[in-house]
């Protein structure tokens, strides 16, 4: 007998059944990573999705200079290198109130969370993959991950923003204070390089208490 999943991927476009596979694709190859090989294989893991992201982004680089068109985000958004993958999945899953991952569906999320693991293995996959691809099509393009579904929050919400723009400046004197408002610009949101208070502020002189004290501030806000 069909699990009701099942019964609904089947019903789903084609485009969206091809997410699924490519969500469950991710996801099995994640889990005997990790389980077979612990902290190295996750480590390769999250070497692997980088190393997909940088080839991709440096692709629609390419495209982009081949087209004449400057590396902008504007671009960046309108030679997207892959369809949606959540076309036609509000038909069949009234459940999900969005549209888009920023308004609270994410194709992969969804395939995800039927599996043993599945966030915790997608967070990997959201921790490393948006940060490289950006980078890797302008190098002066950032992101910060404030919300992610695979964290359990609602929607996801990433900030993009340009190195040395006004809101990098900002940025940069809020997580000198590494107060309070330092979460509010996606600090501390992934177990990657990009969320480590570490390695961010190698720079600037700031306490290892301090970086506990905001470690431990921000685990007792996310319940974890």
């Amino acid at each position: 007998m069909l699990r009701k999943a099942d019964e609904v991927y089947m019903r789903d476009a084609p485009v969206t059944r091809m997410g699924e596979l490519y969500g469950k694709l991710y996801y099995h190859l994640a889990k005997v990573l990790v389980d077979k090989f612990g902290k190295e294989g996750e480590e390769a893991l999250r070497e692997a999705i980088r190393n997909f992201a940088i080839d991709r982004g440096e692709t629609m680089a390419r495209q982009a200079k081949a087209m004449g068109l400057p590396l902008t985000w504007k671009t960046f958004r309108e030679i997207a290198d892959m369809p949606d993958t959540q076309e036609g999945y509000k038909k069949y899953h009234p459940e999900v109130k969005g549209t888009q991952p920023w308004d609270g569906l994410c194709t992969y999320a969804e395939v995800w969370k039927r599996y043993p693991d599945g966030w915790k293995l997608g967070r990997i996959y959201c921790d490393e993959f948006h940060h490289a691809k950006w980078a890797a099509f302008n190098p002066k393009f950032r992101i910060d991950m404030v919300e992610v579904i695979t964290k359990g929050d609602d929607v996801c919400t990433l900030i993009s923003y340009e190195e040395g723009d006004e809101y990098d400046t900002r940025r940069k004197q809020t997580l000198k204070e590494v107060g309070e408002k330092a979460k509010k610009y996606g600090f501390l949101t992934d177990e990657s390089e990009h969320g480590d208070l570490r390695i961010a502020t190698k720079d600037m002189k700031i306490s290892e208490d301090d970086l506990k004290e905001q470690r431990n501030v921000y685990r007792i806000k996310r319940g974890e």
